[in-house]
């Protein structure tokens, strides 16, 4: 709603294609050469090329109307929505704006037989970085000292560092997406089904925006790229996409490629039905745990929901219990005083009467932090339903207060705040920023 009329504020996002109508391109044009400058006007319209598996029936990505500026329309917009859509609108500028222009200084500095080079950079036209500067081009303004040619150079600090190969990083959303895109796998519209399948079934968990593969998901993996390597493979799907195009022109018979696709796979589905109960058998593991009712050993089976204990005596004995089972040392249940365990839900851990389902006493895991908003509650430890863990008032509902950051339990050296986060390897203070290493 802006000013009490509905209204849509970008084309269709579930796209990759690049190109604009002619009518949207004129009035961005016009608007650059009217709001901002002409000098920031490029000579001619810039036309970028499409990738060959964009889906081509609609246009970019792009404002439906480039004067609803989003600082004028901040007030009708949410938190997210101002930022994804100024994303957008600034993009869309940017893309008809003429280049930013840098001078580059070049300094070779020689030291015996050793050659140390300084490369500075003066912004001398800002273009289309006025309106969209990224995060790649925070630091571009970095000056190298006045200086003459064969002048002597103080030394005032050596530094040496070995670097060490390391391995790839992480995946993230964003770079997950980008490799997906580069491989030809998906499309705008299932990037995000992909990656919340990943997280749903607990194949990946997310530990500071990264994704970590977890225990059930690299056996899923080991299981599926042994018997089905043809098609567990990140060409498989760039291939088939192709394999489809073809279809669509009429290049080649539909009926040709699902039986060359089926007659290998249904003798490599057959190999691994077959090889069910064997495939089971390679995943459980013995424990020293004993059958709480017959006395077996017991041991760690896989099933819909994750590992669980099971008697090794089944079928005489049908006795299972969760693995992820802790004893809380010291602590009786309130309600009828048997021990307390810590057990995990489909909303992550929590703390339970051991003798459930007689009684169904539980609570959740707290911190021991009291609420920095109301004050009343305490931040205790909770997961979203894509298995996301965070922190949040205990007086929930009433109080609405949560965090991403693990809270500790430690009070800020600077301000005196009741407690920090954890952020990698670091204490931060979320009340003056207040930031100190670890302790080991």
């Amino acid at each position: 709603e802006i000013n009490g009329k509905s209204t849509g504020l970008i084309t269709y996002m579930r796209t990759d294609s690049t190109r604009m109508a002619d009518e949207a391109m004129e009035s961005i044009r016009d608007y650059i050469e009217s709001s901002l400058d002409k000098k920031y006007l490029n000579e001619k319209q810039r036309v970028y090329k499409s990738s060959k598996n964009a889906q081509e029936g609609h246009e970019a990505i792009r404002p439906s109307d480039i004067k609803l500026i989003p600082d004028e329309i901040q007030d009708s917009l949410s938190k997210d929505q101002l930022k994804i859509y100024s994303l957008i609108w600034k993009r869309t500028i940017a893309c008809q704006m003429n280049d930013a222009m840098f001078s580059v200084t070049i300094a070779d500095i020689t030291a015996e037989k050793h050659l140390f080079r300084a490369t500075g950079n003066t912004m001398i036209f800002d273009g289309f970085l006025s309106i969209y500067p990224y995060s790649k081009t925070a630091n571009l303004n970095n000056e190298v000292p006045n200086m003459s040619i064969d002048e002597e150079m103080p030394l005032k600090k050596l530094d040496i560092s070995e670097e060490e190969t390391k391995p790839p990083a992480r995946y993230t959303d964003a770079t997950l997406i980008r490799t997906l895109e580069k491989e030809g796998i998906g499309r705008p519209s299932t990037y995000a089904a992909i990656i919340d399948v990943l997280l749903r079934r607990n194949y990946m968990e997310k530990e500071q925006r990264k994704f970590i593969p977890t225990e059930l998901g690299r056996i899923v993996n080991n299981v599926l790229t042994d018997y089905f390597k043809e098609i567990f493979n990140v060409k498989f799907t760039a291939k088939m996409e192709e394999q489809l195009d073809l279809i669509e022109d009429s290049k080649t018979n539909y009926q040709e490629v699902l039986r060359n696709f089926y007659n290998d796979f249904k003798v490599r589905l057959d190999n691994a039905m077959n090889d069910t109960k064997q495939i089971k058998k390679k995943l459980e593991k013995e424990t020293d745990i004993k059958c709480d009712k017959c006395g077996s050993p017991m041991i760690i089976k896989w099933g819909r929901f994750g590992k669980f204990l099971a008697c090794s005596n089944y079928p005489k004995c049908k006795s299972t219990k969760p693995l992820d089972e802790e004893k809380l040392e010291g602590e009786e249940c309130p309600e009828c005083g048997k021990e307390l365990i810590i057990k995990r839900g489909r909303f992550g851990r929590f703390i339970a009467c051991s003798n459930y389902p007689t009684c169904k006493f539980t609570k959740p895991i707290t911190t021991g932090i009291k609420c920095p908003e109301c004050g009343k509650g305490e931040l205790v430890e909770k997961q979203t339903s894509k298995r996301r863990l965070f922190w949040g008032c205990s007086n929930y509902p009433k109080c609405k207060f949560a965090t991403w950051q693990r809270p500790v339990k430690k009070e800020c050296p600077s301000c005196g705040n009741s407690f920090m986060e954890m952020r990698k390897d670091t204490l931060y203070c979320p009340k003056c920023k207040h930031t100190e290493p670890k302790e080991k």
